[in-house]
């Protein structure tokens, strides 16, 4: 009897790792006044296995955060959790049942800090709560025993803080510094310096950019790969006037509108062509939460509207100080860590 038990729930265990693709989970850690509840999403998006987090104390205060990590899909998976609080700074660190590394999470006056932020801030706070981790022999990701800055004309960065995935791009007013973990170049576009970088958009690793250094229209459309030196330059059939704007993007293709001459064009990035498709006659393509909508073209004259994508509440709670990108359904976040000479500090977030 003992055995047939024994081999149906691996054949139940076989069917979870097989089929269940999300699960949500609300559960308690903790004794007394070191009691959190933790409310645990799963779901696999594009092969990759995402656990979402919203943890609460006994005080009500909320920290949001999220892993991309293949635990087999079990759930439950946060064990323990240390905490910390020193005046209005309050922190936890969760502890894996699967995982052997995490990171601090701290919130202080409702905004949600990583530890490595509240580190490179010299937060002695932080490093008090890192001392008591580090004695209960915890691992904690983002810490760096060798982590030598580097320099490139007037940016400063830590390479051992980027991950090979990641790439940064800074405007130089007369094009782009690209930075990647093994390799930092400049590509210019200019000869002349264009103070704003009000005319471009980011599809993914490629950077598009208006030439506006042509005088009232412009003819050229550059595309820039932030992982390489490569530069390529879509060549138009009409001109477009400089008194445009990007609404979004959707797949492949950037979508503008040109005010002056009341026009909307497609750009696709991958076929390099420039078509237009909206205008006084056809009006305007709109996309919102996923579904294309038709809407008058002159209320994108009057002022600007961008696509929209929904984003969750709790996304947004856990990088308040961040751009959110979402793309094939994947929630994407820049955590810059760099500092900027001749400027205020970054937040790093």
């Amino acid at each position: 009897m003992l055995g047939l038990v024994m081999i149906l729930f691996f054949i139940y265990q076989m069917l979870i790792v097989l089929f269940v693709k999300e699960h949500v989970v609300t559960y308690q850690i903790g004794k007394g006044k070191d009691t959190f509840e933790v409310h645990e999403s799963f779901k696999i998006e594009n092969k990759k296995h995402f656990y979402r987090f919203e943890v609460k104390d006994k005080k009500e205060n909320s920290y949001y955060f999220q892993i991309e990590e293949n635990l087999h899909k079990k759930d439950k998976i946060i064990q323990k959790i240390e905490s910390y609080q020193n005046e209005d700074l309050h922190c936890i660190y969760p502890v894996y049942s699967l995982k052997k590394q995490s990171e601090i999470i701290c919130q202080e006056k409702d905004q949600l800090f990583t530890g490595t932020y509240l580190e490179t801030k010299k937060d002695e706070r932080i490093v008090e709560f890192e001392e008591k981790l580090n004695k209960k022999g915890y691992s904690i990701s983002g810490w760096k025993t060798k982590n030598t800055p580097k320099k490139y004309q007037k940016v400063t960065y830590y390479p051992e803080n980027i991950l090979k995935n990641q790439a940064f791009y800074f405007w130089t007013y007369k094009g782009i510094i690209n930075l990647v973990k093994d390799n930092v170049y400049e590509q210019q576009l200019f000869e002349i310096d264009q103070y704003e970088n009000n005319k471009s958009i980011l599809l993914g690793t490629t950077l598009i950019v208006i030439d506006t250094e042509q005088d009232y229209d412009f003819d050229r459309i550059y595309l820039l790969s932030l992982f390489s030196k490569k530069k390529e330059v879509i060549k138009l059939k009409e001109k477009i006037s400089k008194d445009s704007y990007f609404l979004g993007s959707v797949q492949d293709k950037v979508y503008l509108i040109d005010r002056k001459n009341i026009k909307q064009y497609e750009i696709d990035i991958q076929k390099k062509t420039c078509k237009e498709i909206g205008n006084k006659a056809l009006n305007a393509k709109y996309y919102q939460n996923g579904k294309w909508k038709v809407r008058n073209i002159y209320d994108f004259i009057q002022e600007d509207i961008l696509f929209e994508e929904e984003i969750p509440s709790e996304i947004k709670k856990l990088y308040p100080n961040q751009k959110i990108l979402k793309q094939d359904e994947i929630y994407k976040s820049i955590l810059i860590l760099i500092r900027m000479e001749s400027t205020q500090e970054s937040p790093l977030v």
